[in-house]
C-alpha cells in the first residue's frame, strides 16, 4: 500500500520512526524473531533438497514432477474461478439484494468453512461415486447401473470449490460493503444499465477483494491433501505425502515442498503486483456503504432458490449424510459415546494456538504497516508461505529441528502450537492488518502530542482499537486448528487424540458411524467461532480476508 507524501499515514509513520527509534526496535526485534521461526520449514526443505542423495537435475527432468506441477496449477485456476463464480452472487445477496433474510444467508454461505476437506472429500466420494449412494437411489428408481467417475480434476475442483469458496466469499462480501457508492450513482445518472454498472463499475472496485480471496484459496489448494488424495488427482501435496509415506529418503519430498515454497512466494508477489497496478476503489475519504436495492417478490424467490441450493450442496447434504451414518450405526448396535477427552484436547490446543498465533501477529502487522522498508516487504513476502505448505512438511521440519534440542521438547504441545503458528499466521495477519487500516493515525499522534510515550500510546490507544480484529483473527485460527490433521498427527504427544485425528482414523478403518459422530462434533465446535466472525467482524464489513 502506497501513501501520499502528505497523507496522515505517511506523516505519522515518518514521525514515529524519527522521534522514537527505541520503540521501533522494540517492535522490530520480536518481528525478526518470529520471521526466523517462519523460515524454519523453508530452510529445512532447501537444506534437505540440497544435502540429500537426489540428483536435482535428474529429478527436475522427471515428467511426473512437471505433471504434478501442471495439475496443481490447473486445479488452482479451476477452483479459483469456481469460487469466484459462487462467491459473487452470494456476496451480492447478503449486501445488495435487499431481501430480509440477508443476515441469515450471510452466515449460511460461510458455514462450509467448518467442514474439513478430508471429511468433505470422503462424503463426495460416498455420495457421488460411480457406485455411491446417488447411484443406488437412481438404480432403484430409474435403473441407472453406474454414474460417471467423480475422480480426477473435476471431482477435486468440485470438492475444493464447495468447501473452500467461503475464503473468497468473505473477502468479496467485505468488498461489497466498502464500495464507493458515489461511483455507482454517477454511472446510473449517465444512463448505464444495471448490468453495465455491475461489470464496468462495481466489479472493477471488487478486484482487490477478489484478488485477495483468490490468493488465499490458491494457497489453500496448494497445501490440501485430503480432497485430492480421496479424489485421486495427483498434485504436489499428494506427491509429497506419497514420498514421505513410502520413500526412505525424504529428499524428493523436500524438493517437492521447496517448489511449493517457490509457488507460494510467486503467488504473493503476483497478487501484490496486480493490486498495485491501479486504483480500483474510492480514492479519497471513507467509501460510502453501497445501498441495497429494493426487494421484490421475484428477487426474494430467486435468492431463496439459489441460496437453498448452495446451502444444500455445501452444508445440508454433507451434514445430513453424517447424521445418517450416526443413526444407522446406532440402530445397528454400534456403541457410540461422546468423546469428552478428544473434545477437551481439540479445544485445549485450538485455544492455545489461537491465542499464541494472534499475539504473534501483532508485532508483524504493526511493523509491516507502520514502517516501510525492506523488513516490512520481507514480512509480507514470508508470512503467506506456511499456509501453502502441507502440514506434513511443516511438521517434519519441526521434528528435524526439535530433535537437535533436549529430548523432552520432542512431541510436546509447545512444538505443535508452533507448527500451528507457521501454518496459520497468514489468515491472522490478514485480518489484523485490515483492522489496523481502520485505525486513524491522528488518534495515536494526538496521544503522542499530549506527552504520552510511544509504548503507553500503543498499549492504551492502538491495542484497544485493534481488539475487534484480534478477536476475529483468534476465532479464525481456532477454526483452522480444529480442522488441522497432518501436523497434529505427527507432532502430537503420545496418547494424544483430537476430533480431527480420530475422525480420520475411524474413517480409514471403516468405522463410519464413529467417524461421522466425531466429524459432527468437530463441525459443531468449529461453527462457534465462525458465527462469531460473521457477527463481529465480516458481517459488519469491518474486516477483510486478505492474506
Amino acid at each position: 500500500m502506497m501513501f501520499s507524501k502528505f497523507s496522515p499515514q505517511f506523516l505519522f509513520t515518518a514521525t514515529l520512526g524519527r522521534l522514537n527509534p527505541g520503540f521501533r526496535k522494540s517492535i522490530a526485534i520480536p518481528a525478526v524473531v518470529l520471521l526466523l521461526g517462519l523460515l524454519l520449514p523453508p530452510v529445512y526443505l532447501f537444506y534437505r533438497s540440497l544435502s540429500g542423495d537426489v540428483d536435482l537435475l535428474l529429478l527436475l527432468s522427471r515428467k511426473s514432477l512437471w505433471d504434478s506441477l501442471v495439475n496443481t496449477v490447473i486445479l488452482m485456476i479451476t477452483v479459483s474461478v469456481s469460487c469466484v463464480l459462487i462467491s459473487v452472487p452470494c456476496a451480492w445477496i447478503t449486501t445488495r439484494s435487499g431481501v430480509k433474510q440477508r443476515g441469515l444467508w450471510s452466515v449460511a454461505f460461510a458455514l462450509p468453512l467448518v467442514i474439513p476437506t478430508y471429511v468433505g472429500g470422503f462424503i463426495v466420494v460416498v455420495l457421488l461415486g460411480p457406485r455411491g449412494m446417488l447411484q443406488q437411489a437412481l438404480e432403484w428408481c430409474c435403473g441407472v447401473e453406474r454414474l460417471p467417475a467423480i475422480y480426477g480434476l473435476w471431482g477435486a475442483t468440485f470438492t475444493l470449490s464447495i468447501f473452500s469458496y467461503p475464503y473468497v466469499y468473505l473477502s468479496i462480501r467485505s468488498g461489497f460493503l466498502k464500495l464507493d457508492n458515489s461511483l455507482v450513482e454517477v454511472a446510473e445518472s449517465l444512463g448505464l444499465s444495471k448490468s453495465a454498472v455491475f461489470f464496468r463499475v462495481i466489479l472493477r472496485q471488487l478486484i482487490p477483494s477478489i484478488l485477495a480471496g483468490v490468493l488465499l484459496v490458491s494457497l489453500y489448494v496448494l497445501s490440501d491433501f485430503g480432497a485430492v488424495s480421496l479424489l485421486k488427482y495427483k498434485t504436489f501435496s499428494w506427491s509429497i505425502f506419497i514420498q514421505y509415506g513410502t520413500a526412505l529418503d525424504r529428499s524428493v519430498a523436500a524438493v517437492y515442498s521447496s517448489l511449493l515454497v517457490i509457488c507460494a512466494i510467486s503467488l504473493t508477489i503476483g497478487e501484490t503486483w496486480l493490486q498495485s497496478k491501479g486504483r480500483f476503489g474510492a480514492v479519497s475519504g471513507v467509501p460510502m456503504r453501497l445501498k441495497s436495492g429494493i426487494s421484490n417478490r421475484l428477487r426474494s424467490v430467486w435468492v431463496t432458490l439459489f441460496g437453498s441450493f448452495v446451502f444444500f450442496v455445501t452444508v445440508g447434504a454433507p451434514v445430513g449424510l453424517l447424521v445418517y451414518w450416526v443413526i444407522r450405526g446406532s440402530v445397528r448396535g454400534e456403541i457410540l459415546t461422546i468423546p469428552w477427552i478428544k473434545i477437551w484436547n481439540s479445544l485445549y490446543v485450538s485455544v492455545l494456538g489461537a491465542v499464541f498465533v494472534t499475539v504473534c501477529s501483532i508485532p508483524l502487522v504493526y511493523f509491516s504497516y507502520r514502517y516501510k522498508g525492506l523488513l516490512s516487504k520481507f514480512i509480507t513476502l514470508i508470512v503467506p508461505i506456511g499456509f501453502a505448505l502441507p502440514g506434513i512438511s511443516v511438521a517434519l521440519a519441526l521434528v528435524f529441528f526439535s530433535a537437535q534440542l533436549p529430548r523432552w521438547i520432542y512431541q510436546t504441545v509447545p512444538v505443535m502450537i508452533f507448527a500451528y503458528f507457521i501454518l496459520f499466521i497468514s489468515p491472522a495477519f490478514g485480518i489484523v492488518q485490515n483492522g489496523m487500516r481502520l485505525i486513524n493515525p491522528s488518534v495515536e499522534e494526538a496521544s503522542l502530542s499530549l506527552g504520552k510515550s510511544h509504548f503507553v500510546t500503543f498499549m492504551k490507544i492502538t491495542l484497544p482499537l485493534m481488539m475487534p480484529s484480534l478477536t476475529s483473527a483468534a476465532a479464525m485460527v481456532f477454526l483452522l486448528i480444529m480442522k488441522e490433521l497432518p501436523a497434529t498427527l505427527i507432532l502430537a504427544p503420545l496418547n494424544f487424540s483430537s476430533l480431527a485425528t480420530s475422525t480420520w482414523s475411524y474413517a480409514i478403518e471403516a468405522f463410519f458411524a464413529k467417524s461421522a459422530l466425531e466429524a459432527l462434533l468437530l463441525v459443531g465446535l468449529a461453527a462457534i467461532p465462525l458465527s462469531y466472525l460473521m457477527y463481529k467482524g465480516f458481517a459488519t464489513g469491518d474486516l477483510d480476508n486478505h492474506v
